[in-house]
């Protein structure tokens, strides 16, 4: 098992769901509203919605990145 340091969370990273174990891409539902509303992210898995974090934070939950960030 290798350690990496915990990256902060970008649109696009996935996120290794606690419920069903697959990794899940990053989704930001929210276009409008108070700068906090639109900076929250969330994963969408079978079984629901599940809020990841703010953008810049660290996910509790193992998170990788696919794409370099922007």
């Amino acid at each position: 098992m290798t350690y990496t340091a915990p990256i902060p969370l970008e649109l696009g990273d996935e996120v290794r769901c606690p419920h069903c174990r697959q990794w899940h891409p990053l989704v930001a539902p929210h276009s409008e509203g108070t700068s906090y509303t639109i900076h929250m992210l969330y994963w969408e898995c079978a079984k629901g919605m599940y809020f990841a974090g703010s953008r810049g934070t660290v996910s509790r939950h193992p998170t990788r990145r696919t794409t370099p960030a922007a």
